[in-house]
């Protein structure tokens, strides 16, 4: 199943040709992920956590394509040029595409911290911090070697390299969860 999330009752299925794991913790969060059956790369990762009330809150994305919000109360709507960020995987890079955010590429600085990937314009008009969870998880620093930016249609393209450990770690997680799928078929339930 997945190793970068221990614990949590897991149930996995094939669907659509996705294996989905959804893991549900004893504090009763959850989380979704998703892998292509075919090249094992995560295609989503969404999480729903319980706030102090008690109440689950909407499923925020983690991993893949964020739906824009269109209405946030009545009569107000989210500009349609507000930055939005998207992290994809691929097997050597993470890959976070920030669309609305305009030329030059010499605009935008890539710094790295312990834990975040800053990043900010030369003109202080964009700033943001993005956090690698998988890497936080393994306790991996950010190296700034690893970083490359490139920036094409109103979009800056931020890929970090995945550490030769992340990859190794991440080689072992996929051979896992072909072992766990491996006898099951579409639809079918564990119980049955």
């Amino acid at each position: 199943m997945s190793l970068l999330l221990p614990g949590g009752k897991k149930n996995a299925y094939i669907q659509n040709n996705l294996q989905k794991i959804h893991t549900i913790f004893p504090d009763g969060s959850e989380c979704i992920e998703e892998f292509h059956t075919t090249e094992q790369l995560y295609v989503s990762r969404k999480w729903r956590k319980v706030d102090q009330m008690g109440r689950l809150s909407d499923w925020s994305v983690e991993i893949g394509e964020v739906e824009q919000k269109k209405e946030i109360f009545t009569g107000l709507f989210e500009s349609a040029d507000t930055p939005i960020v998207n992290r994809l995987d691929s097997e050597g890079y993470y890959i976070f595409k920030i669309t609305n955010l305009p030329p030059p590429e010499s605009n935008y600085r890539v710094d790295v911290d312990a834990k975040d990937l800053i990043i900010r314009t030369t003109n202080k008009k964009y700033f943001k911090k993005i956090q690698i969870n998988d890497l936080e998880w393994q306790n991996i620093p950010l190296v700034q070697q690893f970083v490359k930016v490139k920036h094409h249609n109103n979009c800056l393209m931020v890929f970090y390299q995945k550490p030769p450990g992340m990859v190794q770690f991440e080689k072992a997680a996929r051979q896992a969860r072909l072992q766990g799928f491996q006898n099951k078929k579409e639809g079918e339930c564990p119980g049955q």
